[in-house]
């Protein structure tokens, strides 16, 4: 395992003086992992590390925490991979207009969103597109580099005393812009169920 010693390490190459001090300080400022707030900060520890000759590879791995998104990665010698899936955060969707009796409530890990819940706009849905419907908060909102400009899923339409009662045959999708949310119902709907996940 790579270790970067900080500055205030100890440096026997000096020629400083062990004593009871100088080994606590080494203690101190030999933590395994180090932290970053942010990718730059991350690839600038690991680049500091390299100079300092700490050897970064698969069988020693270089270790950062990222504060910002509560997420331990390890670089082994070729790129950065995610050991940990981050902070959780959870809250509901806020939605617009008619539609604010919905109850859509997403949960974060890491990167990733999952959103579940009971869209309803207080009477029948009717079928067609509604648009700007509500609006994914940022920090929450589906990546462009991986969607493009809008993330798409599927939806199912409750039909309240229908043969059957649900049909997945609708979609929801949220433009990566601005995170406004719209759907396209093939027809009539009670409720339109949501249960979908996404990468920010």
């Amino acid at each position: 395992m790579g270790i970067y010693l900080k500055d205030s390490a100890i440096n026997a190459e000096a020629g400083q003086t062990v004593s009871r001090q100088s080994v606590r300080r080494l203690i101190q400022a030999s933590d395994a992992i180090t932290a970053a707030t942010s990718e730059t900060a991350q690839n600038r520890l690991l680049s500091e590390a390299r100079s300092a000759g700490v050897p970064v590879s698969a069988a020693s791995p270089f270790y950062v925490y990222r504060t910002d998104r509560g997420e331990l990665w390890a670089h082994d010698g070729s790129s950065w991979n995610p050991l940990t899936p981050g902070l959780v955060d959870q809250r509901s969707l806020p939605f617009t207009h008619q539609w604010t009796v919905s109850g859509v409530f997403m949960k974060r890990i890491g990167g990733i969103v999952f959103c579940e819940g009971v869209l309803k706009n207080g009477g029948t849905i009717p079928a067609g597109q509604s648009s700007n419907i509500g609006v994914v908060p940022n920090g929450w909102i589906p990546a462009s580099i991986i969607y493009g400009g809008s993330y798409a899923t599927p939806i199912t339409r409750f039909v309240n005393g229908g043969t059957p009662p649900f049909r997945a045959d609708s979609t929801m999708w949220i433009q990566t812009s601005n995170g406004n949310i719209n759907i396209q119902t093939q027809d009539v709907a009670s409720e339109i169920r949501i249960s979908a996940h996404w990468m920010i």
